[in-house]
């Protein structure tokens, strides 16, 4: 599980808090434990994030002493970076980050209530979960038409 809280402003650490200010926790499959432990492996000795580099914290830490860190955007604009070195290789599609969380969150949808995938997305209310995050699919349409044959023919068999 990964368990997304706020963290302290500390001479180590940057401070931050979840866009919806509620802490939760979201399950992770194997491989991302494993490449997550991967990542703490590589990372510099006591380092206290795996997605922001040593170099990049000595940076931020020397822009936050001077009052010049702006941590909302100026972390967001660190990932953007990371992905867009990943999202540019040979083969991959155009997708964005949001694509990748819109497609989380849908996949949930399939297999869980509406307010676990509520919850597990962070929303506050269900109508942004369902208004921006919830696709509906060929194979769901194609779904939604067995379900209506199969209650037809069984009201005629009635």
């Amino acid at each position: 599980m990964i368990h997304v809280n706020p963290k302290e402003d500390t001479a180590e650490t940057i401070e931050w808090e979840p866009k919806d200010h509620e802490i939760r926790v979201v399950p992770m499959t194997d491989e991302t434990v494993q490449l997550f432990t991967q990542m703490q492996l590589e990372a510099t000795e006591k380092s206290p994030y795996i997605f922001i580099s040593p170099k990049r914290l000595s940076r931020i830490m020397q822009r936050k002493k001077i009052g010049k860190w702006n941590s909302r955007s100026e972390i967001i604009n660190n990932m953007r970076e990371d992905f867009q070195s990943i999202r540019c290789l040979p083969g991959l599609a155009r997708f964005t980050l949001n694509d990748l969380r819109r497609s989380a969150i849908t996949n949930w949808a399939q297999r869980l209530q509406i307010q676990v995938v509520q919850k597990l997305a962070g929303h506050s209310d269900m109508k942004t979960t369902q208004q921006y995050y919830l696709a509906v699919r060929q194979e769901d349409i194609v779904a939604a038409n067995t379900v209506v044959r199969s209650f037809f023919s069984q009201n005629e068999e009635n």
